[in-house]
């Protein structure tokens, strides 16, 4: 299943199509292209959120391809999803019907906000305030730091790297840096 570059940052819907049965799932993003390439990692990790789909995919994935079907606004996403979904009959959606499109306040906004910025005052996102042991790839040990913020800083490694050689997501042969990192434990 080739992406192409031209839906970089377009806002629409998308299909993803079986090109010997017809069958089709349907899908709507802020920016197709990299919402395109997460359904790729999943189907190919064997990790897709829909059963269907991923069956299929299993059963043979060249007989995938997808398309943008329509750009539109971030606005009118959910009731174009939807008239897509109804007029193509996607058979690989599970649930046909797109959930009610709620679009929060200003006000809400504003409060999830500065509930977000309170929580990581209170240190209560565990995964950046969790300790860490780091080697280098020769196992040769460098040192233990408070968080995967302050590694990140004093090491000038990305804290995504980070996060992905911590969760085992990451490859090998594509990394950026020298190291190794573990959870701290006692």
């Amino acid at each position: 299943m080739k992406i192409k570059s031209c839906y970089w940052k377009k806002s629409g819907i998308y299909e993803i199509i079986n090109i010997y049965n017809f069958k089709r799932y349907i899908g709507s993003s802020k920016d197709v292209y990299h919402r395109l390439h997460k359904h790729l990692g999943q189907l190919k990790r064997k990790q897709h959120f829909n059963s269907y789909l991923q069956e299929a995919w299993n059963e043979n994935s060249e007989a995938f391809r997808c398309f943008m079907i329509e750009e539109c606004s971030q606005e009118d996403i959910p009731k174009r999803e939807q008239y897509w979904i109804t007029k193509l009959h996607a058979e690989y959606n599970i649930n046909r019907d797109i959930y009610p499109s709620y679009i929060p306040s200003e006000e809400v906004k504003k409060k999830i906000s500065e509930y977000s910025k309170q929580m990581w005052k209170d240190k209560k996102f565990t995964n950046v305030y969790t300790k860490i042991k780091v080697y280098k790839l020769v196992e040769e040990y460098v040192g233990e730091f408070d968080s995967l913020k302050e590694a990140s800083q004093i090491l000038d490694v990305k804290y995504r790297s980070i996060q992905q050689s911590l969760s085992g997501n990451h490859k090998k042969h594509n990394r950026e840096h020298q190291y190794i990192f573990k959870y701290y434990s006692k």
